[in-house]
């Protein structure tokens, strides 16, 4: 019997047929499957949209005023004047980033700083309240990026809307969405003046928030030390 069924088996041949063939009505179940799974990202996307548009645009906003008060900061601009005639870094971003306590070429930076403003420039000791808006800033390269995204995401939406929403709430967020991309686009300049004014040549979002981390960074420390020897 055994050789029987060994017999059969190699008769067999090496490359079945496929019996797989898909029926209309398998593809008619992997199309509604389909459009099933895009009304839902559909739905997702104006569930979740607005509320991440209301805070890049609040994002967006507080890094435009924290550029404007950099630029506006006498005070700022004085210290970091005095650092650089000090030898301290080879220029303005250098001279703010060579503050750590550890760092042998620049002992114990901030104390130091807040000493010879106390004694030469007292009218500057508390040059870091001339920039509180720094405290709220974020970083604004990837909010442009997440708004070229989400364009995407609706021009690839659009026409698949969930039976509990219309067309109009797509065109409303893309609207935004175009808004706030125009307003990137408008901001260019300042972004290429305010990089310029730092040795920056590129007026790149991602150079603004360099310059703002850096400074941020920097008014931090400051006001540390400020606060602790007040203390």
């Amino acid at each position: 019997m055994a050789a029987t069924v060994d017999g059969l088996l190699q008769q067999l041949p090496t490359h079945m047929p496929s019996t797989a063939a898909q029926s209309p009505i398998d593809e008619k179940e992997e199309e509604e499957e389909a459009a099933a799974q895009d009304s839902t990202g559909a739905e997702s996307l104006l569930a979740t949209l607005p509320a991440q548009l209301l805070d890049a645009e609040d994002a967006f906003r507080a890094t435009l005023g924290a550029m404007a008060a950099v630029q506006a900061s006498r005070g700022l601009k004085r210290v970091l004047q005095m650092l650089v005639g000090m030898g301290v870094g080879g220029d303005l971003l250098d001279a703010m980033r060579c503050r750590d306590s550890r760092n042998s070429e620049c002992p114990d930076m901030m104390q130091y700083l807040h000493a010879i403003l106390k004694t030469k420039l007292p009218r500057l000791v508390g040059f870091h309240e001339e920039l509180s808006a720094l405290q709220t800033t974020r970083p604004i390269g990837p909010i442009r990026q997440h708004a070229v995204a989400w364009r995407q995401q609706l021009q690839g939406s659009n026409g698949v809307q969930p039976e509990t929403n219309g067309c109009s709430e797509f065109a409303t967020l893309m609207q935004q969405v175009e808004e706030l991309l125009t307003r990137f686009a408008n901001e260019e300049t300042n972004f290429s003046d305010f990089s310029a004014h730092w040795g920056l040549n590129k007026g790149e979002c991602n150079n603004v928030d360099e310059i703002i981390t850096v400074v941020k960074s920097f008014v931090a420390d400051y006001e540390a030390v400020y606060r602790n020897i007040q203390l």
